[in-house]
């Protein structure tokens, strides 16, 4: 079991927000963590086996690169499970860094389409929401990502049965060489991870509150029951669909479950989004079993213009809002509309 570091957020704006693709309300799935596929959806990847060695519970230690050439030590717990039934797996860590509190969590899974490993890290020490491609290389796997900003490489080396290491290099762009940032060793637990061992590891470290930009997306957060509406002619055909939104790694990031039909049949699917304050926007990924490909998209808030951007636009949304409707492009010419009615807690 692991936190699930709930912030209580509140927001009185109302909002219109854009989120970059249909695919990240039809893509973002129920975390249905047992291995195997459900009714109507394909079968996990066999590529998958090869990091089956990661489920677990895990003490790590190791060290962070707060500042130039300071280092911070390192004291955690994580658990990795698998998560879309099957599909992919799912990691949440909660420790102390130096003397603060952080959490951090990984998304790892296999493309079919493009035949390659995919990755997401988030951790409450650093700005970015990294996506990385992968591979297997030996007894070692590789995950890299290159582009205009900060490059980030993670790499799984010394796998043993009960334990691994995991290195994280960065780098300030390309032509730049990549220097370590986070040295990490994963030792597998005999007991498991509890709300209790957590509370008791990060007891008197500082808790470093989440950008108050975050409760932008608040409304969001819950239990929700959809009609997705997708076009036949002249009529729209409602099919069924759920969502859940959290909040992760002390509300630092937000966690999207998404289980429905579409016109090919049923996906589940799941995305993550934060905001950076690098860009003052919000990064966002999805990994859904219809494409089973990783997107990343970017997207911001203009208040004065009443609208976040994140594919489609929420109207008429604002915090405790009981129902809204989602569209894109847009409610005046849809090509695919979802109703949203919040699922009230028993």
């Amino acid at each position: 079991m692991h936190s699930n570091n709930t912030v209580s957020k509140t927001g009185s704006k109302t909002l219109v927000v854009v989120i970059l693709s249909a695919w990240l309300v039809l893509s973002a799935a129920v975390g249905v963590m047992g291995q195997g596929p459900g009714d109507g959806l394909p079968e996990p990847a066999e590529e998958l086996q090869d990091l089956a060695f990661l489920v677990g519970d895990w003490d790590v230690s190791g060290q962070v690169l707060v500042a130039e050439d300071e280092w911070a030590a390192v004291e955690a717990v994580a658990v990795i499970d698998w998560h879309l039934e099957g599909h992919a797996l799912r990691e949440y860590m909660d420790g102390v860094a130096g003397d603060q509190v952080f959490a951090a969590t990984t998304f790892r899974a296999f493309s079919p389409p493009v035949n390659r490993w995919e990755m997401v890290w988030a951790d409450s020490l650093s700005e970015p929401l990294v996506a990385l491609a992968g591979q297997a290389q030996g007894e070692t796997f590789s995950f890299i990502s290159r582009g205009a900003g900060e490059s980030w490489e993670i790499y799984l080396t010394d796998i043993a049965e009960d334990s691994f290491a995991l290195e994280i290099l960065k780098a300030p762009g390309i032509g730049y060489t990549p220097e370590s940032a986070w040295q990490l060793t994963y030792t597998r637990r005999t007991d498991p991870v509890t709300p209790d061992v957590i509370a008791d590891l990060t007891a008197g470290a500082e808790m470093v509150a989440p950008p108050e930009q975050m409760d932008q997306f608040a409304f969001w957060i819950g239990e929700w029951e959809m009609d997705s509406l997708v076009p036949d002619g002249d009529e729209w055909v409602p099919l069924p669909a759920q969502d859940t939104l959290t909040w992760v790694i002390n509300g630092f990031a937000m966690e999207e479950h998404w289980r429905g039909e579409v016109g090919t049949g049923p996906i589940v699917a799941y995305s993550l989004s934060r905001y950076n304050p690098s860009f003052d926007g919000w990064d966002n990924v999805w990994f859904g079993t219809g494409g089973r490909r990783l997107q990343t998209f970017r997207g911001g808030c203009e208040e004065d213009l009443q609208r976040c951007k994140l594919a489609g636009y929420f109207y008429d949304v604002y915090d405790g809002v009981e129902e809204f409707r989602w569209a894109i492009p847009d409610i005046d010419n849809p090509n695919w509309m979802i109703d949203f009615r919040r699922v009230e807690a028993e």
